[in-house]
Protein backbone atom coordinates (compact mmCIF):
# COMPACT_ATOMS: atom_id res chain seq x y z
CA UNK A 1 0.00 0.00 0.00
CA UNK A 2 2.81 2.00 0.37
CA UNK A 3 4.77 1.88 -2.76
CA UNK A 4 0.94 2.46 -4.46
CA UNK A 5 0.92 5.66 -2.44
CA UNK A 6 4.43 6.59 -3.02
CA UNK A 7 3.38 6.22 -6.98
CA UNK A 8 0.53 8.58 -7.07
CA UNK A 9 2.22 11.07 -4.89
CA UNK A 10 5.41 10.83 -7.68
CA UNK A 11 2.57 11.19 -10.45
CA UNK A 12 0.71 14.83 -8.57
CA UNK A 13 4.38 16.34 -8.29
CA UNK A 14 5.21 15.40 -11.52
CA UNK A 15 1.83 16.90 -12.91
CA UNK A 16 2.47 19.79 -11.11
CA UNK A 17 6.29 20.59 -10.84
CA UNK A 18 6.25 24.19 -10.97
CA UNK A 19 3.14 25.03 -8.35
CA UNK A 20 4.72 22.08 -5.90
CA UNK A 21 8.05 24.06 -6.24
CA UNK A 22 6.82 27.44 -5.50
CA UNK A 23 4.92 25.75 -2.59
CA UNK A 24 7.86 24.40 -1.02
CA UNK A 25 9.58 27.90 -1.38
CA UNK A 26 6.95 30.15 -0.42
CA UNK A 27 6.66 31.69 2.87
CA UNK A 28 4.48 29.20 5.95
CA UNK A 29 1.87 31.69 6.88
CA UNK A 30 1.70 32.24 10.99
CA UNK A 31 -1.40 29.89 12.11
CA UNK A 32 -4.97 31.58 13.28
CA UNK A 33 -4.22 31.53 16.24
CA UNK A 34 -0.73 33.16 16.78
CA UNK A 35 -1.64 35.95 14.30
CA UNK A 36 -1.92 38.61 17.42
CA UNK A 37 0.70 36.42 20.04
CA UNK A 38 2.78 39.11 21.79
CA UNK A 39 5.58 36.77 22.35
CA UNK A 40 9.29 37.76 20.63
CA UNK A 41 9.64 34.16 18.91
CA UNK A 42 6.28 34.86 16.90
CA UNK A 43 7.07 38.36 15.50
CA UNK A 44 10.99 36.85 14.19
CA UNK A 45 8.98 34.27 12.59
CA UNK A 46 6.48 36.51 11.12
CA UNK A 47 9.56 38.97 9.89
CA UNK A 48 11.17 36.07 8.15
CA UNK A 49 11.19 37.51 4.50
CA UNK A 50 12.12 33.94 2.74
CA UNK A 51 11.56 30.36 4.00
CA UNK A 52 15.28 29.89 4.57
CA UNK A 53 15.11 32.59 7.55
CA UNK A 54 11.86 31.05 8.42
CA UNK A 55 13.92 27.90 9.12
CA UNK A 56 17.01 29.78 10.68
CA UNK A 57 13.86 31.17 13.28
CA UNK A 58 12.50 27.81 14.18
CA UNK A 59 16.07 26.44 14.45
CA UNK A 60 17.25 29.68 16.73
CA UNK A 61 13.42 29.06 18.84
CA UNK A 62 13.81 25.46 19.57
CA UNK A 63 17.69 25.54 20.21
CA UNK A 64 18.71 28.88 21.66
CA UNK A 65 15.32 30.67 22.90
CA UNK A 66 15.10 31.07 26.83
CA UNK A 67 12.93 33.97 27.90
CA UNK A 68 10.10 33.61 30.20
CA UNK A 69 7.49 32.94 27.56
CA UNK A 70 9.77 29.67 26.72
CA UNK A 71 6.67 27.10 27.58
CA UNK A 72 5.09 28.20 24.69
CA UNK A 73 7.40 27.32 22.29
CA UNK A 74 6.57 23.60 21.74
CA UNK A 75 2.98 24.57 21.16
CA UNK A 76 3.99 27.20 18.80
CA UNK A 77 5.83 24.91 17.00
CA UNK A 78 3.25 21.77 17.01
CA UNK A 79 0.78 24.84 15.36
CA UNK A 80 3.43 25.75 12.67
CA UNK A 81 4.29 21.67 11.94
CA UNK A 82 0.86 21.25 11.26
CA UNK A 83 0.08 24.66 9.33
CA UNK A 84 3.06 24.50 6.79
CA UNK A 85 2.55 22.61 3.70
CA UNK A 86 4.00 18.71 3.05
CA UNK A 87 6.97 18.59 1.52
CA UNK A 88 7.89 22.59 2.93
CA UNK A 89 11.50 23.29 4.34
CA UNK A 90 9.94 24.51 7.38
CA UNK A 91 7.82 21.40 8.14
CA UNK A 92 11.18 19.11 7.38
CA UNK A 93 13.15 21.00 9.61
CA UNK A 94 10.51 21.04 12.34
CA UNK A 95 9.76 17.31 12.35
CA UNK A 96 13.50 17.02 12.97
CA UNK A 97 13.35 18.91 15.42
CA UNK A 98 11.00 17.11 17.15
CA UNK A 99 12.65 14.12 17.21
CA UNK A 100 15.01 12.23 20.25
CA UNK A 101 17.92 13.56 18.29
CA UNK A 102 17.16 16.92 18.16
CA UNK A 103 16.86 16.60 21.76
CA UNK A 104 20.09 15.23 22.70
CA UNK A 105 21.53 18.07 20.88
CA UNK A 106 19.79 20.78 23.39
CA UNK A 107 22.30 23.05 24.96
CA UNK A 108 20.41 25.26 27.18
CA UNK A 109 20.01 24.82 30.46
CA UNK A 110 18.20 22.31 32.46
CA UNK A 111 15.30 24.55 33.40
CA UNK A 112 15.00 25.51 29.71
CA UNK A 113 15.24 22.29 27.80
CA UNK A 114 12.14 20.73 25.23
CA UNK A 115 11.34 16.99 27.10
CA UNK A 116 9.90 14.62 24.98
CA UNK A 117 7.07 14.72 26.97
CA UNK A 118 6.33 18.12 26.50
CA UNK A 119 6.72 18.18 22.62
CA UNK A 120 4.40 15.07 22.67
CA UNK A 121 1.86 17.19 24.39
CA UNK A 122 2.02 20.46 22.06
CA UNK A 123 1.27 18.07 18.92
CA UNK A 124 -1.77 16.32 20.68
CA UNK A 125 -2.98 19.74 21.59
CA UNK A 126 -2.08 20.88 18.22
CA UNK A 127 -3.61 17.72 15.93
CA UNK A 128 -7.06 18.01 18.86
CA UNK A 129 -7.29 21.62 18.03
CA UNK A 130 -6.56 20.79 14.34
CA UNK A 131 -9.60 18.04 14.16
CA UNK A 132 -11.79 19.94 16.47
CA UNK A 133 -11.69 23.03 13.84
CA UNK A 134 -13.45 21.10 11.11
CA UNK A 135 -16.06 20.11 13.61
CA UNK A 136 -17.27 23.13 14.79
CA UNK A 137 -17.10 25.62 11.51
CA UNK A 138 -20.06 26.52 10.23
CA UNK A 139 -20.72 26.95 7.32
CA UNK A 140 -19.07 23.51 6.53
CA UNK A 141 -15.46 24.14 5.27
CA UNK A 142 -14.79 23.06 1.66
CA UNK A 143 -13.26 19.25 1.20
CA UNK A 144 -10.31 21.24 0.08
CA UNK A 145 -9.49 22.60 3.88
CA UNK A 146 -11.11 18.82 4.85
CA UNK A 147 -8.46 17.45 3.00
CA UNK A 148 -5.59 19.67 4.26
CA UNK A 149 -6.28 19.16 8.15
CA UNK A 150 -6.14 15.14 7.21
CA UNK A 151 -3.09 14.75 4.78
CA UNK A 152 -1.39 16.88 7.29
CA UNK A 153 -2.54 14.74 9.97
CA UNK A 154 -1.60 11.90 7.81
CA UNK A 155 2.06 13.08 7.32
CA UNK A 156 2.17 12.45 10.96
CA UNK A 157 2.36 8.79 9.79
CA UNK A 158 5.38 8.93 7.79
CA UNK A 159 8.71 9.22 9.29
CA UNK A 160 7.91 11.15 11.94
CA UNK A 161 7.84 8.89 15.48
CA UNK A 162 6.62 11.90 17.65
CA UNK A 163 3.75 12.47 15.09
CA UNK A 164 2.91 8.64 15.05
CA UNK A 165 2.50 8.69 18.65
CA UNK A 166 1.18 11.92 19.45
CA UNK A 167 -1.79 11.14 16.14
CA UNK A 168 -1.93 7.62 17.61
CA UNK A 169 -3.68 9.15 21.19
CA UNK A 170 -5.41 11.35 19.26
CA UNK A 171 -7.08 9.68 16.93
CA UNK A 172 -10.72 9.46 17.75
CA UNK A 173 -10.70 12.77 17.21
CA UNK A 174 -10.17 12.01 13.96
CA UNK A 175 -12.50 9.38 13.10
CA UNK A 176 -15.91 10.82 13.36
CA UNK A 177 -14.62 13.87 10.84
CA UNK A 178 -14.52 10.52 8.08
CA UNK A 179 -18.01 10.63 7.53
CA UNK A 180 -18.59 14.41 7.66
CA UNK A 181 -14.98 15.00 5.19
CA UNK A 182 -16.58 12.27 2.29
CA UNK A 183 -20.01 13.83 2.88
CA UNK A 184 -18.62 17.86 1.90
CA UNK A 185 -15.95 15.81 -0.89
CA UNK A 186 -18.97 14.17 -2.17
CA UNK A 187 -21.19 17.43 -2.12
CA UNK A 188 -18.32 19.58 -3.91
CA UNK A 189 -17.95 17.47 -6.68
Amino acid sequence: MNDLNLRVAALKLCAHPKRFAELRDALVPLPNTWITAPHDFVRQFAAAGSSAEQVQVVKDVFYEYQQQDHEKVPRFLADLLLASPLKHAVRNQLTKLFSDNALAKQNATPHHRHSRELLLEALQQSLGEMASSLAVITPPVSHERTNDVFASANACLQNFPFGREALGTQVHLFAPLLTTALERYWTDI
